[in-house]
């Protein structure tokens, strides 16, 4: 399988967990911000689209500008050139393998 680099949104929540963490002890519990969930839900929208090899959902996660950017190769800008990367280096849903969401 093949590591999807691209996503800006996995890194946010990436960033997002240690400060999660650090506002907690081992035995207090979290309640997570609104907008922390948001990024959640959007995430785990995201990654089912991948894994049922919906490139079109996947991607509609995205802002249309030709301003955005995603890291694939190599940087890749606009959202019609960062539709045309992914269909290349996937061109079919067996290509793209599966995201973990854990």
């Amino acid at each position: 399988m093949r590591i999807v680099r691209g996503s800006v949104a996995w890194l946010a929540c990436l960033m997002l967990v240690p400060a999660a963490l650090r506002a907690q002890t081992q035995d207090q519990l979290y309640t997570a911000t609104q907008q922390q969930l948001d990024v959640t839900k959007m995430l785990l929208a995201q990654a089912n689209s991948w894994n049922h090899g919906n490139l079109e959902g996947y991607l509609a996660f995205y802002k249309d500008a030709p301003d955005t950017v995603a890291i694939l190769a190599g940087p890749v800008k606009g959202m019609q050139s960062i539709r045309n990367a992914y269909s290349i280096n996937f061109p079919r849903a067996e290509a793209m393998g599966m995201l973990d969401e854990s």
